[in-house]
């Protein structure tokens, strides 16, 4: 072969892997911008063994909202 065939080879083949190398890298981008994050999951020994009691209810009103005054109902008349 001849000094420029060769030279045209070498330059050739550079850029055939030097494009085949910035394939890859786009496509490691790709995935990693693409797939769902990843959650690390923790298994935590300071479990407490109960569950906290809810806080106490305050004591119930002292007015008996069923007997209280009797509230006007609303009268929707078709208007003519």
């Amino acid at each position: 072969m001849s000094g420029r065939k060769l030279f045209g080879l070498a330059v050739m083949g550079s850029a055939a892997a030097y494009s085949a190398h910035f394939v890859v890298v786009q496509i490691e981008y790709l995935r990693e911008k693409l797939s769902p994050p990843t959650v690390e999951s923790k298994v935590s020994p300071e479990w407490p063994g109960t569950v906290p009691r809810l806080p106490q209810l305050e004591a119930p009103p002292k007015v008996n909202l069923q007997n209280g005054t009797p509230q006007p109902s609303a009268i929707f008349r078709a208007e003519k």
